[in-house]
């Protein structure tokens, strides 16, 4: 699938999120990808692809032709967790803050005391 990376097209796992410039150039990419699954033996749920959208949800994003931006849920899940209470719970929130902090405008510097707090010579203390 190397080759399929090579043309643009995007793989993460098992999910691959083809782009083209044309609705034609776009059918070909998906045979071409297709027969290549096939010849390497990959099962494919086909029903659970999205097939030809402008639009499309991939790896936690929603991408489209107008960019790329964080899907509604994963912001409500970021709103909702609750304030960490111990080291760990810190580094897990800001994992998950992390995932989304290139829609974050100076992310790090926002993070930053919370990263503080994360240093080994500083006791952690909340609030």
């Amino acid at each position: 699938m190397s080759d399929a990376a090579a043309r643009g097209n995007l793989i993460c796992v098992d999910d691959i999120l083809m782009r083209s410039r044309t609705f034609d150039k776009h059918l070909a990419e998906i045979r071409l990808v297709l027969s290549q699954l096939a010849a390497a033996g990959a099962k494919l749920a086909i029903a659970k692809g999205q097939w030809c959208r402008a639009k499309v949800e991939y790896v936690g994003l929603t991408v489209g032709p107008d960019g790329i931006e964080p899907q509604p849920g994963r912001i409500r899940a970021i709103r909702n967790i609750k304030a960490p209470i111990c080291v760990s719970e810190l580094r897990s929130f800001l994992d998950v803050c992390n995932y989304s902090r290139q829609f974050v405008e100076e992310y790090a510097e926002i993070a930053r005391p919370l990263t503080e707090l994360l240093r080994k010579d500083k006791p952690f203390e909340w609030g």
